[in-house]
């Protein structure tokens, strides 16, 4: 049986870049009031990284079951978007000496992508090692100066929110799985639970004309009835199984056409079928 999780890929893909754009346009334009107020420049790539996130916002509003490939592709380029201006705007302030929060959408965006990663989780991993290791590449080989602006707190505490963010991301992919395996389990045994109560259905339905057709045949070994008084009474005795054959050749043919429209879904063919035979064993008695 495969993964729950695994038949909704697409759709929990969507939803988490669906809510990724939502949180990232809700402080979007919060960045960019702090950079008016300490009276930083806001370059074109802001407006660009807005741009990109309305555009995923609406996308996987309008396509709730869009591909996860393309929901992982989106995911990234709006974290790609939001980075780039952020690295660009420390590199300004550090160099007028400013007195602000450096990576502080590093921070932020890391602990995002920890609780919205899209599935597959790899976009999540891929996405906090940018986190991770961009600011101090940028720093040790760009912009050492935002070492002293920051008070020689950057970019180590940036790196100590990605590495926190990678152990949340961890913890909750293992409870996704964890979850997804009582599902199967639970799914399993019900699936055991019901296939017991068929067969036992299937037992009820053919011990009747079994003990019939075996007094028949005594009574016939005896000569105690005539073949014709043999044959009215097998008729009488064997319709029981032949409403059940009928009911089990429906069933094979739906299953049919299911496999050629779609993926079966063993779990209602059981359910059907068990409806199917009680409906006969009530009309029976």
């Amino acid at each position: 049986m495969n993964n729950p999780l695994a038949l909704d890929d697409n759709q929990l893909a969507a939803r988490s870049t669906r809510y990724f754009a939502v949180v990232t346009l809700c402080l979007l334009p919060l960045a960019l009031i702090i950079r008016i107020n300490t009276k930083l420049p806001i370059t074109w790539l802001w407006y660009v990284a807005l741009a990109v996130v309305a555009f995923s916002f609406f996308v996987t509003s309008k396509l709730p079951r869009l591909k996860a490939k393309y929901c992982v592709i989106l995911n990234t380029f709006m974290a790609l978007c939001v980075l780039l201006p952020s690295s660009q705007t420390a590199t300004i302030a550090a160099q007028k000496n400013l007195p602000i929060s450096y990576f502080g959408t590093y921070k932020v965006m890391s602990v995002i992508i920890a609780l919205l990663a899209p599935f597959p989780h790899y976009a999540g991993y891929l996405l906090l090692s940018l986190c991770l290791l961009v600011p101090p590449i940028q720093v040790l080989l760009f912009s050492p100066e935002i070492i002293h602006a920051s008070g020689h707190y950057e970019p180590w505490m940036t790196m100590c929110y990605s590495l926190v963010a990678f152990l949340v991301l961890h913890h909750r992919i293992s409870t996704l799985r964890l979850h997804a395996n009582l599902i199967e389990s639970q799914t399993k045994e019900k699936s055991l639970r019901d296939f017991a109560d068929v067969a036992m259905a299937l037992r009820d339905l053919t011990n009747t004309p079994l003990q019939s057709l075996d007094l028949i045949t005594d009574l016939l070994r005896e000569e105690k009835i005539s073949q014709k008084q043999a044959s009215e009474l097998l008729s009488r005795t064997t319709y029981r199984l032949r409403d059940l054959m009928q009911v089990l050749s429906e069933q094979q043919k739906k299953i049919a056409r299911q496999q050629v429209q779609e993926s079966m879904n063993s779990m209602d063919i059981i359910r059907q079928a068990f409806g199917s035979i009680n409906n006969y064993g009530k009309k029976d008695d």
